[in-house]
């Protein structure tokens, strides 16, 4: 498999690396479900975050936590 060879090429432990794309990715997988779960002040604003964290996925994951869980109301 391509990615194994890049991995034995480099010397990077596939634990380490797996580990650090599954960090990488909870955050946007937290702020995804959080988003869905909750009301937002518009419609408009949640498919912009929506839209953010699907297309910018740790930038995006991150921004919601810091700003975007503040602006929301529960089901």
């Amino acid at each position: 498999m391509p990615l194994f060879d890049f991995l034995a090429r480099t010397g990077i432990n596939p634990l380490v690396f797996f580990s650090i794309l599954v960090i990488c990715i909870l955050p946007n997988l937290w702020a995804i479900s959080h988003a869905t779960r909750h009301y937002f002040q518009t419609p408009t604003e949640r498919t912009a975050w929506l839209g953010a964290l699907m297309f910018l996925p740790v930038i995006g994951g991150i921004f919601y936590i810091i700003y975007g869980r503040k602006r929301v109301r529960k089901f």
